[in-house]
């Protein structure tokens, strides 16, 4: 019950959050439709340092609690960019709103679901990145969902991921050297080149964090000896040279069925409005 609720509990946390974004807009756009330029350096520096650190963060830490807290900052760090690019006139008021929430929303439907799961594999609050290692190949059903939520959050096409990141560099793919010229000045056009880079680093950091934790899922069967289930009835520790042997119930390892219920709803949510978004 703690465990589901956390997810729950974070739900509402990204709800307030919108509401919050909706509530304060009008003091962002008022302060940068003044044509500060001071403001939106400063706003380019705040979204590059959340990038660079959550991502560079999550690569250093094995805690799964960290990294997902690093991939907070870092998409705080690119939601902040939208904010950026309407000071540079590249996004109107609308198209930030939109891009925003979409950032938000994805979050919600990446971050609820992979850590029910993670959750589910803790024993005696240890969240070790080595919990994960061959869980791909214990628990094939669920792997791909937890593969193909990861992947949406890196922008893979065909996801609702895909649609929430070229929101923000299709302005850059369609005609970038456009977007160069009309630039009005170097020091404008060198803001609008430093928030690209800043919009294409994220997302290549970002995909690389996601392959390391799927090559973690995929990766050679953990072996020790003193690996305990969070349900004991489902799962039998067996020491036999060195390895862990399980013997699950109806092959279930040890995952109560609602969690398979909650990842397999939030996978279709993903990949539908994902495809729906491409037609």
């Amino acid at each position: 019950i703690e465990k589901s609720s956390t997810s729950i509990i974070w739900l509402l946390y990204i709800l307030a959050g919108i509401i919050l974004l909706l509530k304060l807009k009008d003091i962002f756009f008022f302060f940068l439709d003044s044509d500060n330029k001071y403001i939106i350096i400063a706003l380019l520096v705040v979204s590059a340092a959340c990038v660079f650190a959550g991502n560079l963060g999550a690569l250093k830490t094995t805690s799964i609690r960290r990294i997902f807290s690093f991939f907070v900052l870092s998409i705080l760090g690119t939601s902040v960019l939208g904010f950026v690019q309407y000071g540079l006139g590249l996004f109107d008021g609308t198209t930030v709103l939109k891009y925003i929430i979409s950032n938000c929303i994805l979050l919600g439907v990446t971050y609820m679901p992979l850590m029910l799961v993670f959750y589910s594999l803790e024993t005696n609050g240890d969240d070790s990145l080595e919990r994960l290692r061959g869980f791909g190949k214990r628990n094939i059903y669920l792997s791909i969902n937890m593969v193909i939520i990861m992947l949406s959050l890196s922008g893979l096409p065909g996801t609702y991921g895909y649609l929430s990141r070229m929101s923000l560099l299709s302005v850059f793919l369609s005609d970038y050297r456009t977007i160069i010229d009309q630039s009005g000045g170097n020091f404008i056009s060198g803001l609008k080149i430093s928030n690209m880079l800043v919009a294409f680093i994220s997302w290549a950091f970002i995909a690389a964090n996601i392959i390391r934790l799927i090559v973690v899922i995929y990766g050679k069967e953990i072996t020790k000896k003193d690996i305990y289930a969070t349900d004991l009835q489902s799962r039998e520790v067996i020491e036999n040279s060195g390895t862990v042997k399980s013997k699950t119930v109806q092959g279930s390892a040890f995952i109560p069925i609602f969690i398979y219920i909650y990842v397999t709803i939030f996978t279709l949510l993903i990949v539908l409005t994902g495809v729906a978004g491409l037609l």
